[in-house]
């Protein structure tokens, strides 16, 4: 039995075999999961400011500033990459739909 016919065993095109569950391709792993980092810290964010444990507007700011520092360097990691799959591009729409209007959400659709 060759490595590629054992169940799991990754393909060519980096995705698993039907036995061992579908995987993105190698570069739409890293896309998804720097989309998930980000769409987590925004839906952080908004629940921080719902939640009632926010005491005021100035809290809220500084909060969303640090978010905001966390979430720059994963929207310069992840704008280069292009969405190769279905999963890809969900993840990156689903970015841009949480992505503030201070993200500059054109910035992500344009980028691919």
């Amino acid at each position: 039995m060759t490595a590629a016919q054992r169940p799991g065993a990754k393909g060519r095109r980096g995705r698993a075999s039907a036995a061992g569950g579908a995987e993105a391709p190698a570069g739409d792993a890293v896309l998804v999961a720097l989309c998930r980092q980000h769409s987590l810290l925004e839906r952080r964010l908004r629940a921080y400011g719902r939640s009632g444990a926010c005491p005021d507007d100035a809290a809220y700011d500084a909060m969303a500033e640090r978010v905001r520092e966390v979430q720059a360097p994963l929207l310069d990691a992840l704008l280069p990459l292009r969405a190769t799959t279905a999963e890809g591009l969900r993840a990156r729409l689903r970015a841009v739909v949480l992505a503030d209007a201070g993200m500059a959400p054109a910035r992500l659709l344009a980028s691919g």
